[in-house]
């Protein structure tokens, strides 16, 4: 089915879980973080080769 992987620990007296390859599969790279009753999901999407021209990263 989906390739993911996921991290079980504990830390500090709560379970640190992270998980990817599950969610916004689309993007080039996830990880979705639950530490206690708090969630987090971070994505990464770039473009696959360099713009000529550009040599600055714009962010619009």
């Amino acid at each position: 089915m989906f390739d993911t992987q996921r991290v079980e620990i504990d830390w500090a007296g709560r379970k640190l879980v992270l998980e990817t390859g599950r969610m916004a599969r689309q993007a080039d790279a996830t990880v979705l973080a639950q530490y206690g009753e708090t969630t987090v999901l971070a994505t990464v999407v770039a473009e696959k080769s360099a713009r000529p021209g550009i040599d600055f990263f714009p962010l619009t």
